[in-house]
This record gives structure tokens, sequence and C-alpha cells, in this order.
């Protein structure tokens, strides 16, 4: 998960989904050098857009599997009272909206939502495992 500043323009967005996601991928070196070197027309464009030009768009990136970037509001983080390695970052996500060709007005494709994400960077420890 990587935090962006919701100031950051369309263009800036897609180029750190690119880093992130060659960074993180399982591609080769040469699907990597390929991907972070080559011209826009020559490489295989891996960004899209969903609820484009509309309100609150999503930003995907990759193929399977795939980065997302998102607006949001609320953002807080807290930190586990049990655990000192545990955290929970809290969110709103902003509702996402259509063009109705039939009404000429936006509507809500989907509604606002309360999300949550629970990190830890324990690894985890498997036990009774065959020998």
């Amino acid at each position: 998960m990587a935090i962006l500043s919701p100031s950051l323009g369309k263009k800036t967005i897609k180029t750190l989904l690119q880093i992130l996601y060659c960074s993180e991928s399982r591609l080769t070196l040469c699907e990597k050098l390929y991907r972070g070197l080559a011209k826009r027309r020559e490489a295989a464009d891996l960004f899209r857009e969903e609820y484009a030009n509309e309100i609150n768009p999503m930003f995907f990136y990759g193929e399977n599997p795939f980065l997302l970037a998102r607006k949001v509001e609320g953002l807080k983080c807290e930190e586990s009272r049990d655990d000192k390695l545990k955290y929970a970052l809290f969110w709103t996500e902003l509702p996402k909206f259509k063009y109705d060709e039939t009404t000429g007005k936006q509507r809500v494709a989907v509604p606002e939502r309360q999300e949550k994400y629970t990190y830890s960077p324990r690894q985890v420890e498997l036990t009774n495992l065959p020998t």
C-alpha cells in the first residue's frame, strides 16, 4: 500500500503506479527494463481508468495482479492497543458516478462506504507442518 498526495495529477499517478508495479511485480529483469525504458507507443499500455471523465475516477495499472489508485477521504491510522506491531487504516471510499444517457444526469454507480485495512509486519508462523 502506498499513500499519495491528493494533489497529484493523472500523469504523475500513472508514472508512480508504473514504478510501483515494476518494482513489486514478478516481472523478469528484461520485462522491467522494457516497461521502464520503452517509449509510450512501444510499450504495452497497462494503465486504465474506470469512471473516466467522471467524478472520483479509479486508476488501474498492470495485469493480473494489478494496482489500484483512487482518492479517499478521512484517512487515519491507528495502532493496536494489544499489539504494537499491528496497525489499522480507516477511510471513506468516495461515491463513483456514471453519466446516465436517458436522464442526462450523473447517477451514483457505487455509493460512499467506510473501509478498513489491518497491517502487521510480522511473518506468519506456521505450526504443525509435515516434515
